[in-house]
């Protein structure tokens, strides 16, 4: 199982992190709870003309539309999540310019509402850090939006246990917490604890549980549970071998944009398994790998400009994705 042990130890990593960040800062945003003693977020926010980072999905219609101004007025006048809608606009750059102090200054000040999105967006803030990072703080604030009900603190801090993150490496703590998460049903909790029982890390190796857990995630969606359960289903350790179902996985993931699932489509219609051989749709999926930067992606591509595999012959382009290629020590 050295491939998936390779994927599980990149799969979870600050760059993914700070990605997934970008889409669950929305999770931040979210209408109010009628007399709640603190606002409870679950959904991403829906898109409107002021927010360009798909983190508008479900708030109340009443913030729907309203410019730039108006949002800064309500904010101003204590609205919790004008404020934190403020933050998300300084802290991506979106109608002003990015700045990262503006932005956890009005996080924190939807937060000191009892605002959990705002919790969990200003522990991102500090765990990711402008210049540097402060896990103390970012831990705290976790932990804090976990006891509030906020079920996407839990992945986080499984991730932080995970790495050793401003703590004591611990990958059973991790494993507990991947756990609450996926019982709440985050898709990358899933993930991470279906990985988790597959390779017996923070737990004892079970295959059914990996199974039920990755499949829990890929049905969500989850392009690494996806690939996942095709490398599984391709090799045969941990589940049946079903080449073509492994085929079908790994498409799901690609046609999402996984790098590494577009690179292996590529490798199906060059060698013809399960699939046709079509070195013209091989390539397609080589190059989408490869302009994503993933190092094996680039390889195949380069072969294929080099031999005039399903494109015409270029000697020129072929050496400077060699290059690429190997400049990430392929």
């Amino acid at each position: 199982m050295t491939v998936a042990r390779t994927l599980f130890s990149k799969g979870h990593g600050l760059m993914q992190i700070f990605i997934s960040v970008l889409f669950f800062l929305s999770i931040a945003l979210s209408a109010a709870v009628a007399n709640a003693p603190y606002l409870l977020v679950q959904d991403p926010l829906a898109e409107n003309l002021e927010c360009e980072i798909s983190i508008c999905k479900v708030i109340p219609k009443a913030y729907l539309g309203r410019s730039f101004t108006e949002i800064e007025m309500l904010a101003n006048e204590g609205d919790a999540i004008a404020q934190l809608r403020m933050a998300a606009f300084f802290y991506e750059g979106v109608v002003v310019s990015r700045d990262w102090s503006v932005a956890e200054s009005w996080t924190q000040k939807s937060a000191d509402q009892g605002n959990v999105g705002a919790m969990y967006f200003l522990a991102t803030i500090y765990f990711l850090g402008d210049s540097e990072a402060n896990y103390a703080k970012a831990l705290k604030l976790f932990y804090l939006s976990s006891e509030r009900g906020y079920s996407r603190s839990n992945y986080m801090l499984g991730e932080i246990y995970r790495a050793g993150w401003g703590v004591e490496k611990n990958l059973k703590i991790a494993v507990d917490f991947y756990k609450l998460s996926a019982k709440e049903g985050d898709a990358d909790g899933q993930y991470a604890l279906g990985t988790s029982y597959s390779l017996g890390v923070g737990v004892k190796a079970d295959a059914e549980e990996a199974m039920r857990w990755l499949q829990a995630s890929a049905k969500q969606g989850n392009p690494q549970a996806q690939y996942f359960l095709g490398l599984l289903f391709r090799s045969g350790e941990g589940a049946r071998l079903d080449p073509r179902l492994a085929f079908d996985w790994f498409m799901k993931a690609a046609k999402q944009g996984h790098a590494e699932a577009e690179f292996t489509i590529g490798v199906y219609f060059q060698g013809g398994e399960v699939v046709q051989k079509d070195y013209q749709k091989a390539f397609s999926w080589f190059q989408k790998s490869a302009l994503q930067g993933n190092e094996h992606g680039q390889l195949q591509l380069a072969r294929s400009l080099h031999y005039g595999q399903g494109v015409e012959r270029n000697y020129e382009e072929a050496l400077a994705w060699y290059k690429a290629s190997a400049e990430q020590g392929n």
